[in-house]
């Protein structure tokens, strides 16, 4: 009699999923592999069609429905523009799979920003605009008026000169001698 309880049937092969991405300051890429089966998968980072041989990984790991992963990873320099892929071969691939990264430009952020900046600045001079032009209007018509005069506030008052602290016959004194001192 046949032992049953050794081990589930294989699964069919089944073709990984592939993601590359950089890492958030810019200095790694990484390849994640993951959903194959079978086990066996040959991952590499390649920059500007060259396999980059310093690229690491933790090895092939099991996922929780049997199939498996791999990450892999290698250091960049951060301005690097050089294209950067992913190859996997499988035994669930007809051919080797290259997944290529798409870089985002950081330049959009700054447009988008330079953009909000601008629209402010000009909603700003147009909303100053229309407030000056109404005080000038309103100014020229002579103001608020009632039963058609014009309403006109007082002039201000001069300012009042300070008082000087002076004894009160200074101008008819003579100046001290100066042999007292």
């Amino acid at each position: 009699m046949p032992d049953i309880r050794c081990c589930p049937p294989p699964l069919p092969t089944v073709q990984p999923e592939v993601s590359i991405f950089l890492s958030g300051d810019g200095r790694r890429v990484w390849c994640f592999t993951t959903g194959f089966y079978p086990r066996s998968i040959e991952v590499n980072l390649v920059r500007d069609g060259l396999v980059l041989d310093e690229s690491r990984s933790h090895g092939t790991l099991p996922n929780h429905d049997g199939t498996f992963q791999q990450r892999r990873w290698a250091h960049v320099e951060p301005g690097d523009t050089a294209p950067l892929s992913c190859r996997v071969e499988h035994p669930g691939l007809s051919e080797p799979l290259e997944v290529f990264l798409v870089r985002k430009s950081g330049s959009n952020v700054m447009t988008i920003v330079l953009v909000l900046v601008i629209l402010v600045l000009v909603v700003a001079a147009v909303v100053g605009g229309v407030i000056y032009w109404k005080k000038k209007k309103q100014g020229r018509s002579g103001g608020e008026t009632v039963e058609g005069r014009p309403i006109r506030s007082p002039p201000p008052h001069p300012p009042r000169p300070m008082p000087l602290n002076l004894p009160p016959n200074y101008d008819t004194q003579p100046p001290p001698d100066p042999r007292l001192f």
